[in-house]
């Protein structure tokens, strides 16, 4: 499926990778209830100019959390 502008929609890597590391960091301190709130507000800012798939982004972050694969030195 294409977009209005007919480049695809963005795939979970392609979020994943153009997320910044400071982002991801702020996101996965991020407390349940304030998540989504903050993945909308990243995505507002002109260095993603809404490119960010919100959805695919929060359930990543929930998995990286539920599984504990972050840390000091683990993550991404």
């Amino acid at each position: 499926m294409k977009g209005r502008n007919g480049s695809h929609p963005p795939t979970q890597m392609d979020t994943m990778s153009m997320l910044d590391p400071k982002d991801l960091d702020l996101l996965l301190r991020a407390d349940q209830g304030a998540l989504l709130g903050q993945i909308m507000r990243l995505n507002r800012e002109p260095r993603y100019h809404n490119r960010l798939d919100a959805i695919q982004l929060m359930a990543w972050i929930k998995e990286v959390k539920r599984n504990g694969n972050f840390g000091p030195d683990n993550k991404r």
